[in-house]
């Protein structure tokens, strides 16, 4: 998964260094000059070098109202694109920590169903420390989880994931410096272009 912050990626070499697929961050927070400055490129090259796409959002918000103003604008920022894999939100800012439970299970909750009542399949990331300890069975049994945890063979949640990003410091032909890694054990592709979502 990248951002701006790998700056020019060479997305040919990736893809031949067996990467199947790639999460690229479209922005941050509820407006639209905070879309990632690398998003539009990452995405126009990472598909045209074949791998498979999904994206997400960085959170900021505090309240649902919050949540639905930054789900908006990351429908706008990616209106027209085609993702074979999940979008998801990422609530790991430490704004979460004045919270209660139930709080941040609205925010979620209020960012993912707007995002899944444009059609697209929406999912969550976020440590398995704030996984485990922030979100109830029946918040992450309705939306795909993509959980985070470095340095262990398996990681410490017994819930169902669908994607693991196992490292922070990984080494990619094509990408100067560490980039996160990530698993995945879903048919994502698979899933969302059966139902018609994502663009398709």
């Amino acid at each position: 998964d990248v951002s701006r912050w790998q700056g020019d990626i060479d997305w040919n070499a990736v893809a031949a260094n067996d990467i199947q697929f790639a999460i690229i961050r479209a922005g941050y927070g509820m407006y639209e000059s905070q879309t990632d400055s690398s998003f539009a490129k990452n995405y126009t090259d990472a598909k045209a070098a074949g791998l498979d796409v999904g994206t997400y959002w960085y959170s900021y918000a505090k309240t649902t109202e919050e949540a639905v103003k930054e789900a908006e604008v990351f429908c706008k920022v990616i209106e027209g694109c085609q993702f074979e894999y999940p979008l998801y939100v990422n609530i790991d800012d430490s704004v979460v920590s004045g919270l209660s439970n139930d709080e941040v299970e609205a925010i979620v909750d209020a960012f993912c169903s707007y995002v899944e009542s444009k059609g697209y399949f929406i999912g969550i990331i976020g440590s398995v420390e704030l996984m485990n300890s922030r979100f109830n069975d029946e918040l992450l049994k309705k939306y795909a989880v993509w959980i985070s945890q470095f340095g262990v063979p398996t990681p410490a949640f017994n819930r169902i994931y669908g994607m693991w990003q196992y490292s922070m410091s990984g080494t990619v032909s094509g990408i100067s410096g560490a980039v996160d890694c990530n698993y995945c054990y879903d048919e994502y592709p698979e899933i969302i272009k059966n139902a018609h979502l994502n663009g398709f």
